[in-house]
């Protein structure tokens, strides 16, 4: 790996952190790669090609920049375009170390997105992106890459961008944009969309720049610190299981797709879930007592969340509790499927607290099921008049249920 795909490898790593990207996948040929990286979110397929070429100024512009593209860009395309080829007759793919099988979305269902990045051009050349005969490619520089993925720090939103970018460019609304950020902020500044409404649109540079330093911008940076709580709990879950300081008996799989149900939320539903779990945990420390929430999302095929907040010393009863809820909370929302528990305690000078993860697939729920789960409910009280978040996926806001 040369040190310019290791820098994109880690940031992608450092985005979606270690769920997704994998460096250097094995291609057709046993040891020859397939792209630089493979962001693999089921359902969705990110491939990376990474070129960094540097063209010494020879006094002719045309030939330099002609030079440039096609060493740094059009040789990516085909990278991509061939790895695209591969992949459609694969399941799974072998990864670096040619011992690991990374199983793939399946062929009915997967959507593929092309990413190429050059490195080297500088102020010098255009960066040209689009359809190369074989699908659209998006195509970034050093610059635009790292803002874009720290800006967009999560998979879902790095992906919603991608599929918004490529929608305005296939308008064919005449535009020029000098650079990739500003196409981000194109993004940002109209609420996670691309303009619909313009007949020509010109971008002088220096939209990113300003946009930065707006104080919508940074209003929504602040808002959005409390959000990393949810990517902090990823992190500790992950770890906790690592050292076996999860209770509850979860196997290393259903901690996976737990983690990976959690990691596929939005910037935006983190930050409402770190809200809502802050605010279980502030509520809890004067008067500790089991309070339980249920947050429900209206995008296809997200889990169900119950978070529970416990008083310290019940864990091994608060573990019980936190799987019942969980049955309750899935007779109370029939169209859920997947249940994510996630209980903890607030924190003590000294005892520190603790995180308990719960994962069930409820995809198969009988009428004896719901009739069991009811009987809980009104016997032991578990959410008789419960308190539901639902996540709206239009208006990126929330909205209590009863």
């Amino acid at each position: 790996m040369t040190p310019t795909e290791k820098f994109v490898s880690e940031l992608c790593r450092s985005t979606f952190l270690s769920f997704w990207s994998f460096p250097n996948p094995i291609g057709k040929e046993l040891g020859k790669e397939l792209c630089d990286i493979l962001v693999v979110c089921d359902p969705d397929i990110i491939i990376f090609s990474v070129k960094e070429i540097i063209v010494k100024d020879s006094g002719n512009y045309d030939i330099d920049a002609e030079r440039w593209e096609r060493k740094a860009i059009n040789e990516s395309v085909d990278q991509i375009y061939g790895a695209e080829r591969i992949l459609q007759f694969k399941e799974d793919i072998l990864l670096k170390d040619k011992k690991t099988k990374l199983k793939l979305p399946k062929k009915e269902t997967r959507n593929i997105y092309r990413v190429a990045v050059a490195f080297g051009r500088g102020e010098r050349f255009s960066l040209k992106l689009g359809d190369f005969g074989k699908g659209f490619v998006h195509v970034f520089d050093e610059r635009s890459i790292q803002i874009v993925l720290h800006e967009l720090d999560t998979i879902a939103d790095f992906i919603e961008f991608l599929k918004a970018k490529e929608d305005f460019v296939n308008k064919h609304i005449r535009h020029v944009v000098f650079s990739g950020e500003d196409y981000l902020a194109m993004y940002l500044h109209n609420r996670f969309s691309v303009p619909n409404d313009v007949d020509l649109l010109i971008m002088d540079g220096e939209y990113w720049s300003s946009f930065s330093k707006s104080e919508e911008y940074l209003k929504e940076k602040t808002e959005n610190k409390i959000s990393y709580i949810w990517d902090g709990l990823i992190e500790r879950l992950t770890a906790d299981f690592e050292t076996q300081n999860l209770i509850n008996i979860i196997s290393r799989e259903e901690l996976e797709i737990a983690l990976r149900f959690m990691n596929k939320e939005r910037r935006i539903d983190r930050r409402q879930m770190s809200k809502l779990l802050m605010e279980v945990l502030d509520s809890n420390i004067e008067k500790p007592k089991v309070k339980a929430r249920i947050i429900s999302s209206e995008l296809e095929n997200s889990p169900l969340y119950v978070i529970m907040v416990r008083p310290h010393d019940d864990r091994e009863f608060g573990r019980k509790e936190l799987h019942l809820r969980c049955l309750v909370a899935r007779s109370l929302n029939r169209d859920k499927n997947i249940v994510i528990g996630i209980g903890t305690d607030p924190y003590q000078k000294g005892k520190g607290h603790s995180l308990d993860l719960t994962y069930m697939n409820l995809t198969q729920w009988s009428d004896v099921q719901q009739k069991e789960a009811e009987q809980i409910k009104n016997e032991l009280g578990y959410f008789k008049s419960p308190v539901t978040t639902r996540l709206k996926s239009n208006d990126k806001s929330t909205t209590p249920d009863g």
